[in-house]
């Protein structure tokens, strides 16, 4: 063997880097167990506090936690114990816990192997950039016109019903079809200054605006990705979706999830301010005595309604409402200031901006609180406005703090905080009063401009009382402009003037020249610092603040000062971003599921092993060396690519068992072949090696090209599918090919005795099949099998998953085991369509036994509700249903105080219907692009593009077989999961893969035979070379085919339907690849055997 040095070499040090990265685990755990010991004794001491002492409030970071009845819930306990868990782990990150290298905590997390979504439980996003807000950002001042603003609303109203999914597009589609068609659109040119122009034509408009909506999704993917870098989430996925233009992020294991939703949908526009220091409290009085007894947000600035006088309802505002016409040309896209005059204005009409957004901002939070109020509407959390209110002002809701003081000038000044509510709803309820007209017309500058601390705050120093503080502000000189923009790091440390986390910031040198000059011209004076319209920080400037460095300092714990530094680092999106989709995956779920997985892998491992000794005697042994070293490189490869294990990855990891086998039958079979004709061991294990190569490449090349499609157009179960199967086919051609040659070669050295069969491994050596003679019953058979399933789709259909169809899927387990179909007819009962006669039926399936149960419903897709209002109500359908049958949730009275039965959510989904048919698309252009790249590949390979027409109509058979029964078994009603999701795509694309693997070996060894036997009959040598191919096609197939049957019995509900599809599969195409591919290249070939047709002639 040659290079033998260098290939041990080699082997050893990727042994030691596996070595290295699978140990990262081992070191972390020691201080994940601590976190765990310390989160339980915080835990039991709180426990005992509310017990004896009575607490009604545990305080968790910026969460607060409402203790009733004397006893905390079962969430509740695990909240605290979450909080209390990862904030340990939080606080020691950045401790050595690697031993003589002294790695982080904090480092050896990030490149450690992990867990999936589906395994550890955790969140998955799906942003999508918010198009419309693009489109009507760039008309500027037009987007409040009518022609703009009909149709816009056309377009979102198809947008929303899945019409198209491209916003854009359907925006002119509603232009050409309204009333202004005939009308050149003028919108974007008049409305964003400079980047659009009069002679542009709509078509060349529609493609600008296009490119635009292309760049901010990039744009934002790379705040998005800096973000979450910084912010550590280091095993964190992100990932873009080609067609569609969204992202879509997984995080494992996130507990914080309010944080994680406030960190990807921030905008993180970051402003300075001066403070506002006029006294306050007369117009405050004055502005309270006006509104006394007022609580309805609709009743606020507006007179009485003379006797008589129509009713007027007036469109619903928008921000540029309140600006006035003169200062909107200045908020026009893409508006440069030229002189200090203009950079006035511009200050002036952004400061007006702010503050209608604010006005908008808080009348639309104000009417969510009465309609979360008003028990008729959705089922949220009720906002009682007058219940426990404390203050002086605003009929108890507010209390007013601010004080005045004399200056070094002798001046009486006020500081900037007004003062405070203790109640987050109101917040709402002031906010909206002083942003009111009436409010505004009585305090003594229309400049000053409130808004709300980020979080509650202490509000004395001997109590521990926190409240919501409000702050007086107005805008920044033009001369001294700074924003985001203007920072270049942002990082968090210990305070040092006292407990808690400050936020650290550095500017360019621009925003250093400007922040200097600034607070030299502020000594003395309150500067607010706010993020996304609230405030952070309102310090005092001490002095002038040189080198480009400053500080926010609010109290911050070290999560949220992390948080707050990620955020401003990576810097603003270009516009806001939407989670369409988000789904919440149970801790428990995912020990389930790992355990069953674990165990599926584990069996079908040690039969496989099994199985290789029984048939290829020693020779087996040195396989299965190989193969226990190939899954070692795997996982250290994939820990080293910092990848996250789900369980369909352990499926392909099992699937790569079966698959890697492949090679070492090829090699063993070929060298078997060898020493039937008389050649020395030595010899015939080299040229054994030798004569495999060409159908050990070709075959695993095919099932690379369908690997990479699938990691391409797949996301987040399926890539991590197709990640472990790119990576198994590499490690598995490298132990089968050079691993087992560098044993083989010891042991020759060595004179050690090596045997490649047995009595029981000679069972197909005389077999004498003629599959040429009979290919035409073949034909009948498949042609009647495929129509049956084809029928079936075709009248039945399949069962869509919730991915396909949009909707929700709710994951649910009980305390006893529900009738599956009251629980379907209840659900139904509730679930009225907007018609009032007809109920939405949902789809109940059991889930790891008859106490969970998986829900799937299409209520309310599509509808005019927005996304959280039709969740909400979906939620209060289910409630609904439960109760009706008995079952009241886990938390409620009727469970704690009386032991009803109970359910609770343990894991809860919801996909809009233009995700799904992204979905749809990307999945038919994943299995389209497979099949293409294959036909081209075997066309060239074999210099017949007969050979790739072959291999094509037998793909088309295999996965027209699996879909038609998944048809069948949907409409038999089986207790299978037959439900088509995108493991299911995965496991179709792997299905076409292993078939192609198969027909390449076959062709392989038909070329083989032809070349040899040029003047046989040309049936007689294809039967030939396929009968000497089924040693190795039914070890090949026996080998998966068994891994995949442990699976599918194993491994859970999770993967049965995905197992399923791969065992049908597996069988199907050892059937195609011997009786439709080969065949096929007969029926479309008339000169296979050149020599032969010759002599006929």
């Amino acid at each position: 063997m040659r290079n033998r040095s260098a290939i041990w070499v080699f082997t050893i040090l990727l042994t030691l880097a596996c070595l290295y990265q699978l140990s990262l685990s081992w070191f972390t755990g020691d201080l994940e167990d601590k976190a765990k010991v310390e989160a339980s004794s915080t835990l039991e001491e709180i426990k005992n506090s509310v017990e004896v002492n009575g607490d009604e409030l545990v305080i968790l970071g910026s969460d607060t936690i409402v203790v009733e009845n004397g006893k905390l819930t079962p969430k509740q306990e695990l909240d605290i114990y979450s909080y209390y868990e990862s904030s340990y782990i939080a606080q020691h990150a950045d401790d050595p816990v690697y031993p003589v290298l002294g790695l982080s905590y904090r480092k050896c997390k990030s490149q450690q192997l992990t867990k999936g979504l589906d395994l550890q439980g955790g969140m998955s996003f799906t942003l999508e950039i918010s198009i419309p807000e693009l489109v009507k950002n760039k008309a500027g001042f037009k987007a409040e016109q009518k022609p703009f603003k009909d149709t816009y609303d056309a377009a979102l109203d198809a947008f929303g019903k899945g019409q198209g999914d491209d916003f854009i597009e359907l925006f002119f589609e509603a232009y050409e079809e309204g009333p202004w068609k005939d009308k050149k659109m003028d919108f974007f040119y008049m409305g964003s200054e400079g980047e659009f122009t009069p002679d542009m034509t709509q078509t060349e408009m529609k493609e600008k605006l296009q490119a635009m909506a292309d760049e901010s999704i990039e744009a934002t993917k790379t705040v998005i990705e800096e973000r979450v870098n910084r912010f550590g989430l280091g095993q964190i996925v992100i990932q873009s979706e080609p067609l569609s233009g969204r992202l879509h992020i997984e995080v494992p294991g996130a507990k914080d999830k309010q944080g994680l939703r406030n960190m990807l949908q921030s905008r993180a526009i970051l402003q300075f301010w001066n403070g506002y220091n006029e006294d306050l409290e007369d117009s405050f009085k004055m502005i309270s005595q006006k509104y006394a007894g007022v609580e309805s947000v609709t009743n606020i600035g507006n007179g009485d309604k003379e006797e008589g006088q129509e009713e007027v309802v007036e469109e619903q505002k928008t921000a540029l409402d309140y600006v006035e016409d003169s200062l909107l040309p200045y908020l026009a896209d893409g508006y440069a200031p030229q002189t200090a005059e203009d950079s006035a204005k511009l200050m002036e009409a952004n400061f007006a901006l702010v503050k209608a957004d604010s006005i908008l901002k808080a009348e639309e939070a104000f009417n969510d609180g009465l309609a979360e109020e008003n028990p008729n509407l959705e089922n949220t959390e009720d906002v009682d406005l007058n219940a426990g209110a404390t203050g002086n002002m605003f009929d108890g809701r507010f209390t007013f703090t601010q004080e005045v003081y004399q200056n070094e000038l002798g001046e009486k000044v006020a500081t900037p905080t007004v003062g405070f509510v203790t109640k987050p709803s109101d917040t709402v309820y002031v906010g909206t009063i002083l942003r009111s007209a009436d409010a505004q017309s009585l305090l003594p500058d229309d400049k000053v401009i409130f808004m709300w601390s980020s979080k509650p705050e202490s509000l004395s120093a001997d109590t521990d009382e926190k409240g919501f503080k409000l702050y007086a502000a107005y805008p920044q000189d033009p001369n001294f402009l700074i924003t985001g923009a203007n920072v270049v790091s942002a990082g968090a440390s210990t305070s040092p003037d006292g407990p808690g986390m400050v936020v650290n910031m550095t500017f360019d040198s621009k925003g250093s020249d400007v922040w200097e000059n600034w607070t030299s011209a502020k000594v003395g004076q309150y500067v607010g610092i706010s993020l996304d319209n609230v405030i952070y920080s309102f310090p005092v400037i001490n002095g002038p603040i040189s080198g480009g460095s400053t500080r926010i300092s609010g109290d911050f714990s070290l999560e949220e000062a992390e948080e707050l530094a990620a955020v401003l680092e990576a810097g603003s999106l270009p516009t806001s971003p939407v989670i369409v989709d988000e789904a919440l995956v149970g801790p428990t779920l995912g020990e389930a599921n790992i355990q069953k997985g674990l165990w599926s892998f584990a069996i079908a491992l040690v039969i496989v092993l099994i199985y290789m000794v029984f048939y290829y005697a020693k020779a087996g042994i040195v396989a299965d060396i190989a193969l226990i070293a190939n899954l070692f490189f795997i996982f250290g490869t994939l820990a080293s690519l910092g990848a996250a294990l789900t369980l369909p990855g352990i499926a392909g990891l099992v699937l790569t068992i079966g698959m890697s086998v492949d090679a070492n039958v090829l090699i063993f079979e070929r060298i078997r072949e060898e020493l039937k004709n008389g050649k020395v061991l030595k010899q015939a294990i080299a040229d054994g090696y030798k004569a495999a190569y060409s159908a050990i490449l070709d075959s695993n090349i095919t099932s690379l090209l369908t690997a990479i499609i699938l990691a391409y157009f797949g996301s987040g179960p399926i890539q991590g599918f197709a990640t472990t199967l790119i990576i198994g086919i590499f490690s598995s051609l490298f132990c089968s090919i050079f691993v087992t040659r560098l044993l083989f070669s010891h042991m020759l050295d060595r004179k050690m005795g090596i045997t490649f069969s047995n009595s029981f491994s000679n069972w197909f050596s005389n077999a004498n099949f003629t599959f040429m003679e009979g290919r035409r019953k073949y034909y009948y058979f498949s042609a009647a099998i495929v129509a049956a399933g084809v029928i079936s789709l075709f009248t039945i259909g399949i069962d869509k998953s919730v991915e396909f169809t949009g909707g929700r899927t709710y994951t649910i387990a009980f305390s006893e085991a529900p009738d599956q179909d009251e629980v379907a007819t209840v659900i139904e009962k509730y679930s009225i369509e907007q018609d009032g006669q007809k109920g939405v039926k949902p789809v109940v399936k059991t889930v790891d036994g008859d106490k969970q149960l998986s829900i799937s419903t299409n209520y309310l897709i599509g509808s005019k509700l927005d996304d959280k209002n039709a969740t909400a109500k979906v939620d209060s359908v289910m409630n609904l249903a439960f109760n009706e049958l008995g079952y009241y949730h886990v938390d409620s009275d009727e469970v704690i105080n009386q032991e009803a039965p109970s359910y609770s959510v343990e894991g809860q989904r919801s996909v809009s219907a233009v995700i799904s048919n992204n979905m749809m698309w990307s999945s038919l252009v994943a299995i389209a692009l497979s099949l293409l790249v294959v036909f081209i590949y075997i066309g060239f390979r074999f210099n017949r593009w007969q050979y790739g027409l072959g291999a094509l109509i037998a793909m088309f058979h295999d996965v027209l077989v699996v879909l038609g029964v998944f048809s069948i078994l949907y409409a038999l009603n089986v207790p299978i999961n037959v439900e088509l999701d995108q493991a299911i795509i995965a496991a179709i694309l792997t299905v076409i893969g292993y078939s192609i693997n198969d027909t390449v070996v076959i062709f392989d060894r038909i070329r083989e035979y032809i070349g040899l036997h040029k003047r046989d009959d040309q049936n007689k040598v294809i039967n030939s070379a396929l009968n000497t191919t089924l040693s190795r096609t039914i070890n090949t197939s026996l080998t998966t085919f068994m891994v995949l049957l442990i699976i599918f019995l194993f491994g859970g509900d999770g993967i049965s339907g995905f197992s399923l599809a791969l065992l049908i599969g597996v069988a199907v195409g050892t059937y195609s690849s011997l009786f439709i591919a080969a065949p096929s290249v007969v029926e479309f070939t008339k000169n296979l055997m050149p020599v032969s047709q010759e002599k006929k002639k």
